[in-house]
């Protein structure tokens, strides 16, 4: 029996396209009974390797080729093949990986160390080509190779060590000094032909992947185009005949001894779990467990009943039993080191939240007898799996609980895992592109045919796009390209660090699994999440996420505003505002509830409690949406609520009928069946992954159980048909309600502290992108007051000013560089205000006043504090204060104040006279805040129609998506006229209004019918529906009406009869300025009386009240008018 023993996969990254399932398959078609693997330093692919042959009944050959040229270039001739005889010998092997790919300055004498002492458990092969040897064999230097071949017999055991021959072409040029070698030290030659793909043609692909690696082109690809590829997987009896050729079949008697020599066995899985370090006065893992547990539940609950402390103590039983004590502690010593920190911990994830240890323990926030939640959907004593609490924390602070964990544990036992990046479609295109020489045009255009969403393979962008098929046939070489793509594509390309997984383990992680450089200092596995959880170590997932961040921000600035120290925790989750507010849909920047989607199934579930919440969350997903009509109509009572059996009302009636939850196919199946929740669990899994041989089994058990309590085997049919239909897209009840709980912590912000939630949100988004775009927009229309940036007053960052008020930093300013922004406010708190704009300049460096910087922030408005406007800023000012500090010079960095007051007063002299601009238009300073701030703040020309956008009559530009249809209003900044193929004039225009600007297409008869109304700089409302094009939104416009008169006062009259309630807010200074112009006030309302409701505010008494129903208004153009000339334009509000 012979093996190959020189194979490099891709895992040897870019260096081979052989895929380790595709090469098990080969081998198992050329009827290998046994097979190797030895990737480059690395150990990434070898417990899968392992795994698949052994599932082939191939016998599996793990090795590592060590290449120290990797880490000097000297060492050019000094590559090692390295097989594992047995376990001790891969552990090893792992050991030798790790050093390599750990240390910063590897030493082959450190190699040595390690095979010399491990020696009997080692096969060590020189390499044919390029092994130690190979250097003195080159240089005719026989004395050199016999001395480094006598090294190494010296000190490894007999039959533990060979010199490898590759019979291959041109791999043989030295054959006779290779067997003088040999003879003379007696270390006997091994057949090790070198494999890094499956067929002659896959030569091409590994040439390109080098290149790829290079950042290179390939060079001379007529003369590679010409080879054929000689590293490939032959036939054992094509191994043996070129073998036999070159008289050296006692090499291949060597290859056969040696596969047969070596007999690695994993280790069958055990649970590997750290222990956690107790209290000197604890005698164990348990009881330390059980006193925080009940000591945690009675802080949770002030007075548990027996149902509590009955359910916990069977949980604590069970966990005690499966050998989970110390993971138990592990965790909640994470939390408690997190809650010492304050970083904000959100109400849990996942099926943990079903567990009343956890939430005695405070891992959650969730009481799971208080919301039915089920113990065994966690950790089901019938099934033994390891438990998994995955962990959220605020993206800004996951780094320190990964230190904490591995300065507790040690660097020995705490790594994080290991994931590929691979080539998919898009990258595969554009790499072998750019290997081959193609341009940046060619190569855009290409990928451009693949869609950027999605998980899209080469094959079915090919199938389904003509404009790809076309590309293809017109390119030189085009079918090759193509076909290279897709031969890389779906190798792994790179290897990251995973985004959540870390491992902790009791014993020194190299004894169990290879490691490599991560971050931070910490190790990085080779083995990715699934090879990790295989071996039986303990995975921990530390989840990044953002909107722990924004609670952590919006909570913070909230206790400010309020003077004391709020908890999210403490939130009344009866609050009917906050209810009030998700029966709205107003919540975009509340966690689950943003998409439109989902708002319209809040506007018509109208949820009144945490349930609903948690149940509208549920449903919102693939599966459970065909659902969501029957739980709105009988919440409603518009369709009746029926039950599979009564018997199953307790259990459905919470969703109104509808099996919802995975928790409820386990809680019918215990009730019709008797199974044990455990029982009803590996049931529900079953039915969830199609495992139709355990389905049938229990299908079997669960009529049986059903009949023993009493039902008929037709209505227990019914039923099981019942939850298997529902099981397959049940979701977790558990997550459902501990994500809703953190969704209701951020609503109750947004309705009592919103300006604070607007600061959260606002902190982890670009307020000039779509996103940040939007939510500024909402937080203007709720009455928050956003303040340009000014640059006395802003920070670098966002900041909260008061309870209405925030103030947008100088990094708020699209373009402007962090650092700018910060030596701006640096300068400013180091000294003082900056009285004007000439000493703006000259106080900061000059990587501050460029020109295009200087710009942007008068843009902004950042110098509206000066004494001139934005025109004579932008066009006299910058210009002539730049050419002063180019002729005259200007403070460096590391000038003092001191210095900086004397130069000043000779500068003084020769200051610049700035001559007034008459300034901007309001179009022209509304495009110019846009342009810098996303939206206009200080400016903004269609103020008199924020009641419509409030009341959905009109949709701000920045608010628009794919699909909608909607009315918009604003000026045309672009226009063109064409004229189509048969002649007919058609449009494209941009309308631009004070947030944004989208493209207009107007085809010929719309054009045609509007074209009096469509040209530049009109102000035009249109209607439309919007679709995406080439990355980009576009209206397809169908109606325009000018903005005039006429189109303000009917939508007036619209709101007026409006279902929606709508208000006129008048402010007056005191009683006695309201009591002056009462009389005038009551002519008013006699001449236009109608549905609106008045509504006053007396600012120096702080009082607020409505006018009676008789005093109600109609809403046009000419009343609104005569109120504004009586109480002034600022004081009146249409809500």
């Amino acid at each position: 029996m012979i093996a190959p023993l020189q194979v490099i996969s891709a895992y040897s990254l870019l260096q081979s396209p052989l895929s380790i399932s595709e090469y098990i398959t080969r081998g198992e078609e050329l009827h290998y009974q046994a097979l190797g693997l030895a990737d480059v330093n690395v150990l990434y692919g070898a417990l899968a390797f392992y795994r698949e042959c052994v599932r082939k009944q191939i016998k599996p050959l793990i090795g590592l080729t060590i290449d120290f040229s990797v880490y000097d270039s000297l060492l050019n001739n000094h590559k090692l093949i390295i097989y594992a005889k047995n376990y001790a010998g891969y552990q090893s092997l792992m050991q030798i990986s790790t050093y390599l790919q750990c240390e910063s300055h590897v030493k082959v004498t450190d190699i040595e160390s390690i095979l010399f002492t491990n020696g009997e458990n080692l096969i060590v092969i020189f390499e044919a080509n390029n092994g130690p040897h190979m250097a003195g064999i080159k240089t005719n230097d026989f004395e050199q190779a016999a001395q480094i071949v006598h090294h190494y017999r010296s000190h490894l055991p007999q039959d533990h060590l060979y010199i490898g021959l590759n019979a291959q072409s041109r791999a043989y040029y030295h054959l006779e000094a290779i067997n003088n070698l040999s003879k003379k030290l007696q270390v006997p030659l091994i057949a090790t032909p070198e494999i890094s793909y499956l067929y002659p043609d896959d030569m091409l692909a590994e040439i390109i992947l080098k290149a790829i690696n290079r950042n290179e082109t390939v060079d001379d690809f007529e003369t590679v185009l010409s080879q054929k590829g000689v590293q490939y997987l032959e036939s054992p009896d094509e191994v043996k005949r070129k073998y036999t050729q070159l008289h050296q079949e006692e090499a291949l008697e060597q290859l056969e001894k040696v596969v047969q020599m070596m007999d690695l066995e994993m280790p069958k899985q055990e649970t590997l779990l750290p222990e956690f370090p107790l209290p000197d006065d604890v005698n164990s893992a348990g009881e330390y467990l059980k006193n925080l547990a009940f000591s945690g539940l009675s802080s949770q609950i002030k007075q548990p009943t027996t149902e509590y402390t009955q359910r916990l103590t069977y949980e604590l039983q069970v966990i005690h039993e499966m050998g989970y004590d110390d993971y138990f502690l592990i965790v909640w010593d994470v939390l408690a080191y997190a809650r010492k920190q304050h970083i904000m911990l959100g109400a849990g994830r996942g099926s943990a939240a079903g567990s009343l240890v956890a939430f005695s323990l405070g891992i959650t926030g969730v009481d799971p007898i208080k919301n039915d939640l089920l113990f065994e959907r966690f950790l089901n004593p019938e099934r033994q799996n390891m438990p998994d609490i995955d962990l959220d924390f605020p993206d800004n602070r996951r780094q320190d609980i990964l230190n904490y964990v591995y300065h507790k544990y040690g660097q020995d036992h705490v790594a994080q895992i290991a994931t590929f990046g691979t080539f998919a479609a898009r990258k595969a295109i554009r790499d072998v592109g750019s290997a081959l020489g193609k341009s940046q045009e060619t190569l855009s255009q290409w990928a451009n045919t693949i869609p950027k969403t999605g998980n899209n393979s080469l094959e079915s962008v090919f199938k389904a796009s003509d404009r790809l098929r076309t590309l293809i046939h017109q390119e030189t070489q085009g079918e090759l390209w193509f076909k290279l793509a897709k031969r890389i594509e779906g190798l792994p390309r790179h290897v990251s660090t995973h985004a959540a997984g870390v491992i902790i383990s009791k014993s020194p992680l190299r004894d169990h699994l290879p490691l490599q450089q991560g971050n931070h200092g910490i190790w990085n596995s080779q083995f990715t999440m699934n090879d990790v959880e295989s071996l039986g170590l303990l995975k921990m997932d530390f989840l990044s996420l953002i909107n722990l961040t924004i609670l952590q921000k919006a909570t913070q600035s909230a206790s400010r505003l309020a003077g004391k120290s709020l908890n999210p925790k403490a939130f009344d989750q009866n609050d009917d505002q906050v209810y009030a507010l998700f029966r709205r849909a107003e919540t975009f920047g509340v966690f689950q509830f943003e998409s439109e989607g989902i708002r319209q199934v809040l506007r018509r579930v109208q949820p009144t409690s945490m349930d609903d919440i948690a149940a509208v969350n549920a449903l919102y997903r693939p599966g459970p949406m065909q659902q969501i009509d029957h739980f709105v109509k009988r919440k409603h009572g518009q369709e009746p609520i029926t039950y599979p059996h009564p018997d199953l009302e307790p259990i459905l009636a919470p969703t109104y009928g509808i099996m919802v939850y995975q928790e409820q196919v386990m809680q019918v199946t215990q009730k019709i069946a008797g199974f044990t929740l455990g029982q009803a669990d590996l049931l529900r899994r079953a039915m969830s992954k199609k495992k139709l041989a355990i389905m049938s089994e229990m299908k079997g058990q669960f009529i049986e159980g059903a009949k023993s309590k009493g039902y008929t085997e037709d209505t227990a049919v019914t039923i099981y048909n019942y939850i298997e239909a529902f099981a397959n897209y049940g979701f977790n009840k558990s997550h459902a309600y501990a994500y809703s709980y953190l969704a209701y912590q951020l609503a109750w912000l947004k309705v009592h502290y919103p300006t604070a939630f607007y600061y959260g949100n606002l902190e982890v988004v670009n307020t000039f992108d779509k996103k940040g775009s939007q939510l500024l927009a909402e937080a203007k229309q709720k009455d928050v007051l956003i303040n340009i940036p000014d640059i006395n007053q802003s920070y670098v960052n966002l900041q909260v000013v008061n309870e209405q008020t925030l103030q947008l930093g100088l990094q708020n300013i699209k373009g402007l560089p962090k650092q700018v922004a910060k030596e701006i406010v640096q300068g400013r708190q180091m000294n003082g205000k900056y009285k004007d704009l000439f000493q703006f300049v000259n106080r900061l460096p000059k990587t501050v006043i460029k020109e295009e910087h200087l710009i942007r922030l008068a843009k902004s408005g950042a110098f509206d504090g000066m004494a001139f406007n934005r025109r004579t800023i932008i066009e006299e000012a910058i210009p002539k204060l730049l050419a002063h500090v180019q002729l005259f010079g200007q403070n460096n960095t590391q000038q003092t104040q001191l210095s900086f007051d004397a130069e000043l007063e000779n500068d003084e002299l020769f200051m610049p006279q700035i001559s007034p601009c008459r300034e901007y238009s309001d179009r022209e300073l509304m495009t110019g805040e846009i342009e810098t701030l996303g939206q206009a703040f200080s400016v903004n020309i269609y103020e008199r129609y924020t009641i419509f956008f409030r009341k959905g009559l009109l949709t701000p530009i920045e608010r628009l998506k794919s699909g909608d249809k909607a009315w918009i209003i604003g000026e045309i900044v672009d226009f063109k006229r064409i004229r189509t193929k048969k002649g007919d004039p058609m449009a494209f225009a941009t309308l631009e209004d004070e947030t944004g600007a989208i493209s207009l297409t107007l085809f010929p008869q719309t054009y045609i019918d509007e074209a009096s109304r469509v040209h530049m700089q009109a102000q035009l409302c249109c209607y439309g529906r919007v679709e995406m094009r080439n990355g980009q939104l576009q209206m397809i416009v169908q109606k325009t009406q000018l903005l005039n008169k006429e189109l303000y006062s009917h939508l007036l009259q619209k709101i007026s009869h409006s279902p929606f309630r709508t208000a006129l807010k008048i402010k007056v200074t005191d009683r006695e300025t309201a009591s002056k112009s009462k009389s005038e006030l009551v002519h008013i309302i006699k001449k236009n009386p109608g549905k609106v409701r008045l509504h006053f505010t007396l600012e120096q008494e702080k009082e607020k009240y409505w006018l009676a129903d008789k005093f109600n208004v109609q809403l046009n153009a000419e009343m609104l008018s005569e109120l504004a000339n009586l109480y002034g334009q600022a004081n009146i509000k249409l809500e």
